[in-house]
């Protein structure tokens, strides 16, 4: 049975209603959904009167969930069921330690809750309908280009919000709304550490196994829960299980390997690429994460395919991977970032994310690597940087060595259908089934 906090002010005769509240909505949960219903066990529920947002529902800060009794008592059964489905999601994907300095924080919290609430709807019904509730509205799980939050991590979708698409998020999300799920108020930003961070891993396996185990003993004629369904597994859950099994190879070793021969006097004349890291991971996040104490990378030149073959969601998680490489490294990182198709256009000059917060994309055209290197030759010419990473789907001639002007490039591609630089080294960026 979960604890419970006393709060001075509430009656034992309410403590015990609330509580019920909670029960009966653990039990409807665990009947409907053997992923959530698994986690809902393990979890600590906390009444409090200390939420800064006093129209919030609940909180969560990835151990317990903390809940407003005045919202609580509010919440009709199907509302409450989906906000705690929404904490639990966020225990799930680690977001109460993400650490996240120089991000927009608002817009964080609106692409981390596009992302969870659209896994729930998964979950639910594969997202067939949208719930429109009576204190919480409609949940924000649409991206701006009007695809489903769970195809995408929070990190994905908060290069694809603007300004103006953040208030149209909003303003969606707050049709019919009285209430709020959540207050993110909790979110540290302390990394978890490994072991915490593992037990987590761990607990989410076994819910998947559980769920797995109990949908082939179920009855098909049995349903139950207020969704009055059988619930799944959320689909990023599945990718992150998925590609934890898929990594034989720790990307690490590429991008470290090519980071600290790129800022030496390594030779990379008509290097191959390596055939082993051909199809393993690659994401920029660990660009630097064991890299030894003070290491800094100077002058690096990030350069992002928006030829019309790349589509939004390869912009936006090409984009996403450049923003969480010079988030970690955040201090010891500088260069410039640009887009190109045909030409190279919107360069930014950065020293920190702030610089990265505002990119306009624009492009649509053809595809010529070798813009970018004329661009460099072009202006660059007294300070070359020190190397180039290409995020790319690879649909284009490459340019030669000596058009390269022999810079350390790395091709990122975004898959592996166009594997045939001939030099430089190559890897292949699929999603990181961690970091949603």
């Amino acid at each position: 049975m979960s604890d419970f906090s006393a709060l001075n002010r509430q009656t034992p005769e309410r403590i015990r209603k609330l509580t019920q509240k909670l029960y009966f909505s653990k039990m409807r949960i665990l009947l409907d959904n053997g992923f959530f219903g698994y986690l809902l066990l393990q979890m600590k529920f906390v009444f409090t009167n200390s939420i800064a947002n006093a129209t919030a529902v609940a909180c969560t800060d990835g151990e317990s969930i903390f809940f407003n009794p005045d919202m609580l008592e509010a919440m009709e059964d199907d509302e409450l069921d989906f906000v705690v489905m929404h904490e639990v999601m966020h225990v799930v994907l680690k977001h109460a330690s993400r650490s996240l300095p120089g991000v927009d924080g608002n817009r964080m919290n609106v692409a981390m809750d596009i992302v969870v609430n659209s896994n729930i709807m998964y979950a639910i019904d594969k997202c067939c309908k949208e719930p429109v509730f009576s204190h919480l509205g409609v949940p924000m799980h649409l991206t701006p280009g009007g695809a489903e939050g769970y195809l995408y991590s929070a990190e994905e979708v908060y290069a694809m919000l603007g300004k103006d698409r953040l208030a149209a998020a909003r303003g969606r999300a707050g049709r019919n709304r009285k209430t709020s799920v959540d207050s993110h108020e909790k979110f540290t930003g302390t990394e978890a550490g490994d072991d915490d961070s593992d037990a987590i891993d761990r607990m989410v396996e076994k819910a998947c196994e559980y769920a797995d185990r109990r949908d082939k003993c179920k009855s098909h004629g049995v349903s139950g829960g207020s969704f009055g369904g059988r619930g799944l597994v959320p689909a990023c859950v599945r990718r992150i299980i998925e590609g934890r099994k898929a990594s034989a190879v720790d990307w690490r070793t590429v991008l470290n390997d090519f980071v600290q021969k790129a800022f030496s006097d390594y030779d990379w004349t008509f290097m191959p690429p390596d055939a082993r890291y051909g199809f393993t991971d690659f994401y920029l996040p660990g660009f630097n994460a064991d890299c030894a104490a003070g290491f800094s990378v100077g002058n690096v030149f990030f350069a992002v395919d928006v030829s019309g073959s790349m589509s939004m969601g390869d912009v936006s998680r090409c984009y996403s991977e450049v923003l969480s490489a010079v988030l970690q490294l955040e201090g010891r990182i500088d260069g410039y970032f640009g887009c190109f198709d045909a030409d190279m256009n919107a360069v930014v000059k950065f020293s920190g994310m702030s610089d990265l917060d505002e990119i306009e994309f624009v492009g649509g055209g053809g595809t010529d690597f070798g813009c970018i290197f004329r661009y460099i030759k072009e202006n660059m010419r007294d300070e070359p940087p020190a190397a180039v990473i290409v995020l790319t789907d690879g649909k284009a001639p490459c340019p030669t060595e000596e058009e390269a002007l022999r810079l350390p490039v790395l091709w990122v591609m975004t898959s592996d259908a166009h594997f045939d630089f001939p030099y430089g080294r190559t890897v292949v960026m699929r999603k990181n089934p961690n970091r949603t």
